[in-house]
């Protein structure tokens, strides 16, 4: 069996409601969860804050940056919720966001993109040049581009054999085949199919990290369920 933490994610973009999440923390008394404030700005993250406090909730592990972040709200985090994983996208915000964190470069993780678009930020020389901790591999976006981008993912490949693996994302990849035909994104925030999980047990149990995060706008009543299926699922992953 794999030495992983599966953590529900409250996650922040478009079709997730975030205001009823944190009210089923309460709910179901969740004592642990990822963290996804990347759509929120300064002032809805400190609403976000505040109303997390008067939650059940003990612990954050990891939790994903967003641009204008701070190191006081990195501080805050660490302080009061024993956050161990920062996770950043590849991207020139993500870059420069990294570069202003000093305290916390053992601490920060940078995501694999979902398409050929992170080769420029997700290399060997951006990782060493910027002192990056490793890699936040999200297993949808690199079954993506083992789908549709060949070369992108090769490269990525040779990322993932120099550095460690800090965390992973999973969110749902549908398998329709005319998704396939017209080379579209077959990527989901949203999981209405157990089904569209499957694509993990083409992995190597080395491309899964000690933190697991749910990185879908589900409910958390959802959430839990599809962490019961992925705890299933991934004891057998033996590769």
């Amino acid at each position: 069996m794999l030495n992983t933490k599966i953590l529900l994610g409250l996650t922040t973009t478009q079709g997730s409601n975030w205001q009823d999440k944190v009210k089923e923390i309460s709910q179901f008394n969740i004592k642990e969860i990822g963290l996804l404030p990347t759509t929120l700005n300064y002032e809805q993250r400190g609403q976000l804050y505040k109303m997390l406090q008067d939650t059940p909730l003990e612990t954050i592990p990891f939790v994903h940056l967003r641009h204008d972040m701070e190191q006081k709200e990195l501080d805050y985090l660490v302080a009061k919720y024993k956050t161990k994983i920062f996770c950043s996208h590849a991207n020139e915000e993500g870059i420069k966001l990294i570069d202003r964190l000093p305290k916390y470069l053992t601490m920060i993780y940078l995501e694999n993109d979902v398409d050929d678009k992170s080769d420029k930020y997700f290399n060997a020389k951006v990782f060493d040049e910027h002192k990056v901790a490793g890699i936040c591999l999200d297993l949808a976006h690199l079954e993506n581009q083992r789908n549709r981008y060949k070369q992108s993912y090769k490269r990525v490949q040779a990322v993932l054999n120099k550095y460690p693996i800090g965390c992973n994302h999973v969110s749902a990849v549908k398998t329709n085949i005319l998704l396939k035909l017209f080379h579209r994104k077959s990527t989901s925030h949203e999981l209405k199919n157990l089904d569209d999980l499957d694509y993990l047990r083409k992995f190597s149990k080395n491309y899964f990290a000690k933190y697991i995060v749910i990185e879908l706008e589900n409910s958390f009543q959802e959430q839990l369920e599809i962490k019961k299926h992925l705890e299933n699922m991934l004891e057998y992953v033996i590769n």
